[in-house]
């Protein structure tokens, strides 16, 4: 759930990546038909667990700019909404073809069994939006999203995630000590599960926007937490502490992929290193303006 302002400095943030595409590029000539060629563009479809407002525009606008108009994607959000493990459910949809492209959390796919992705996660490694982004831009991540190939699925990219903070309901939770006899909420990732378990907690996962009442404390980004109103349960957030992020994977059947011309496929790996400035300035503003609400 999205402020006012967070919405308005996003859509600013669009229109500037729209601007700057305007400025050249194959959708200069393009008709509205679907393309400089007048072919009808390809429709494909994208499911999403839950996105903001507006946050996936300026990889669709990057996608239909780079392809001449020749494709066209629609998002199918709130994919699985209310099921805890909604994200792994996603990916085997996707790759059982029920959708043609998708966008899940690193967190995730583990539970698919693609292990390339774990360190993405690892607790208290990537502990800052600067790391993220020099990871997420440097040649580890094509290797990492090799891993997706055996499952029938294709890695378009990695886009940078919110960090994920703890939130406290029973106490608060500051030092590794202060997990020990806790019931912890976690989402959908065994990374965490590991974690809570190691610091001596027990976790237990639960689905986007549910209740926390039955919990002592919840690892959560900073937005979510002002948007659900968690912060009328856990009353101790531990702003300064970054257990890890939540990294995008942006993906597509491997069937889709084979199918789209060789310009088409690198249109849609070329949108999304393209988002990537606008995505990091968004995260950061929308995170500091929800810290700053709560």
């Amino acid at each position: 759930m999205a402020t006012t302002r967070g919405l308005t400095r996003f859509v600013g943030l669009t229109l500037v990546l729209v601007v700057l595409a305007g400025c050249g590029g194959p959708s200069a000539d393009a008709d509205k038909a679907g393309g400089a060629s007048g072919q009808q563009p390809r429709i494909l479809t994208m499911a999403t667990p839950g996105s903001g407002p507006g946050e996936l525009d300026p990889f669709l606008s990057e996608v239909a700019r780079l392809s001449g108009g020749t494709i066209r994607i629609q998002v199918q959000d709130s994919w699985r909404v209310g099921q805890v493990k909604y994200e792994t459910g996603l990916i085997k949809d996707v790759a059982a073809g029920k959708a043609d492209l998708g966008s899940a959390g690193s967190r995730a796919w583990d539970s698919v069994g693609v292990m390339s992705l774990r360190a993405l996660h690892a607790p208290l490694l990537i502990d800052s939006y600067a790391v993220q982004e020099r990871v997420l831009q440097s040649p580890l991540v094509g290797e990492m999203l090799a891993g997706l190939e055996p499952i029938g699925l294709v890695g378009l990219g990695v886009l940078p995630g919110p960090m994920r903070k703890p939130l406290g309901v029973s106490k608060p939770l500051v030092a590794p000590a202060d997990y020990a006899g806790l019931t912890i909420g976690v989402q959908q990732s065994l990374v965490a599960d590991e974690t809570m378990r190691v610091l001596g907690a027990r976790p237990v996962w639960f689905p986007g926007m549910a209740k926390i009442d039955r919990f002592d404390g919840i690892e959560q980004q900073t937005a979510a937490i002002e948007g659900n109103r968690y912060d009328t349960i856990g009353k101790h957030f531990t702003a300064n502490v970054n257990l890890w992020p939540r990294p995008v994977v942006i993906f597509v059947g491997k069937q889709v992929f084979d199918s789209l011309s060789p310009d088409q496929r690198n249109a849609l790996r070329q949108a999304v290193a393209n988002v990537f400035p606008v995505r990091t300035a968004w995260l950061r503003g929308f995170e500091q303006e929800a810290a700053g609400n709560l």
